[in-house]
């Protein structure tokens, strides 16, 4: 608690100096001699408690309370007070004084009495504050999600709930990116960090995932952003990987409430740019440039890429390249990603939705270039040849039907016994056992979901004999289909 001594009696206020108050949770953080500087002083350094006399020059203790409890009504006042000023002080506490300390009997017990007093008087109220606050608070969020953008209301609102619009300065807002799915449980946590963070004045949900923060015009957000990044981690160590939150400061002209709120409706690009950076903490908004669409153009860098054949790790890389340079939104170079890889998977609408569920889930472009690799490395060759290319594409993707090398040399137009040589050589793989092995990993996998028969999951993957199929599986894996089903269930 904050403490100003105001007397003309310099005796008594080093006596009070001197008082081991601190141990309390006490601080004097300014004197005075007379009301008229106390003003300045209390205007200035917003102490909690006031103790004062009443006697004094240029401005008494009585005025100098009237004035302050116009700007200041939570500060608490004490007097100090003579035997013959009774009449005073009873004055001053109808006129908002908490209590009065007599002069002659002025003791450290009988001082941290009164502002022990004071402490419970205050914290009550700004408990109460607070809990009213809230209430504004959210009705004010519920009104925002609703998208009822009366003007005027909106102005009022903000003012309610003491929310500061820099209406010649940036304005910041905070992100959250939820992984959790319930957004009222990750509402309660951020909420929660914000009101202890005594740098942010006033913060408000303006939308999912959304908050406006009302910060000091000398707080950096760059530099305030770590500190509470750390105290959900502390609070919520589960946290690592279901959220970020980052901020944001807009330079975009606000006159009004409503307009500070439509700087929200950039929510989309601020979410782009913070994908391509995924180690971001605070993004200036005019810094962001625009985002595209998908195009052919960038289906043909993407062959171009995977063409390299320099492996997984590489092409990861190269893909994190491809995506900061080409600037897509990120739903667009998603889609991008799981077209290009649609050549090569196979046609079964599971495998496909699976892959496609994969790169939707990518939170950044690093993490969807790991997953494009990885599918590449299981889906892909990574062969130089471009006819070895699209025989092992046809492999993956019609593996199902009765395929040969034949047939398969006669669609692409080259000599089968050709194909067949320059097909191991690029792959170390022959033809007929590349074909058994991808069907066999097919069948492991349907096997191991158990929803099919074994007769059936032969025929999936484009054996109709079963006996055969069964002596197949027993080679490449060691174990026969009913062992593997039964593991499966």
């Amino acid at each position: 608690m904050k403490v100003i001594v105001v007397d003309d009696e310099i005796p008594i206020r080093d006596e009070i100096r001197t008082m081991c108050l601190a141990e309390y949770g006490y601080e004097i953080i300014g004197e005075a001699a007379n009301g008229r500087t106390a003003l300045q002083l209390c205007r200035q350094l917003q102490p909690d408690i006031v103790i004062t006399d009443i006697t004094m020059p240029v401005m008494d203790g009585l005025e100098l309370i009237r004035i302050l409890q116009r700007t200041m009504p939570l500060t608490k006042y004490v007097l100090l007070t003579c035997h013959q000023d009774f009449a005073y002080a009873s004055e001053a506490i109808r006129h908002g004084a908490l209590d009065y300390i007599i002069k002659a009997d002025i003791s450290q017990e009988g001082i941290l009495r009164v502002l022990d007093r004071a402490r419970s008087i205050i914290e009550r109220e700004q408990e109460n504050l607070r809990k009213l606050e809230n209430e504004q608070r959210n009705s004010f969020s519920r009104y925002a999600l609703k998208n009822v953008w009366d003007a005027g209301e909106i102005d009022r609102e903000l003012e309610r709930i003491h929310f500061r619009i820099h209406y010649n300065g940036p304005n910041y807002f905070l992100v959250v990116e939820n992984r959790l799915g319930s957004w009222a449980f990750m509402e309660i946590m951020i909420s929660s960090t914000l009101e202890a963070d005594k740098s942010i004045e006033c913060w408000v949900l303006l939308a999912d995932g959304l908050y406006g923060v009302s910060v000091s015009k000398e707080m950096d957000m760059e530099e305030l952003m770590p500190y509470i990044r750390q105290r959900l981690r502390d609070s919520f160590e589960f946290l690592e990987e279901p959220f970020r939150i980052y901020a944001v400061k807009s330079h975009g002209k606000v006159l009004s409430g409503k307009q500070y709120m439509e700087e929200g409706r950039k929510l989309d690009r601020w979410k782009a740019q913070a994908f391509y950076e995924p180690g971001g903490i605070c993004f200036d908004d005019s810094q962001i440039g625009e985002f595209g669409f998908r195009s052919a153009a960038h289906i043909e860098q993407i062959d171009a890429l995977v063409a390299k054949r320099e492996g997984e790790e590489a092409l990861c890389r190269d893909v994190v390249r491809f995506g900061q340079d080409a600037r897509l939104w990120p739903e667009e170079l998603k889609k991008l990603l799981f077209l290009w890889l649609s050549k090569y998977i196979s046609k079964l609408p599971e495998e496909a939705r699976e892959i496609e569920g994969v790169l939707c889930e990518a939170c950044d472009i690093r993490q969807l270039a790991q997953s494009f690799a990885e599918q590449c490395e299981r889906h892909v060759s990574f062969s130089r040849r471009s006819e070895v290319r699209r025989a092992i594409r046809i492999l993956q993707t019609e593996y199902q039907t009765d395929l040969t090398l034949a047939g398969i040399a006669e669609r692409i137009g080259i000599n089968a016994q050709y194909l067949g040589r320059m097909f191991t050589e690029e792959t170390n793989e022959k033809f007929s056992d590349c074909l058994n092995r991808i069907r066999m990993e097919r069948a492991n996998e349907l096997l191991q979901d158990g929803k099919l028969k074994i007769y059936e999951v032969a025929e999936q993957v484009g054996i109709s004999n079963y006996r055969y199929f069964t002596q197949k599986f027993r080679e490449w894996s060691g174990v026969s289909p009913k062992e593997v089903r039964k593991r499966g269930k």
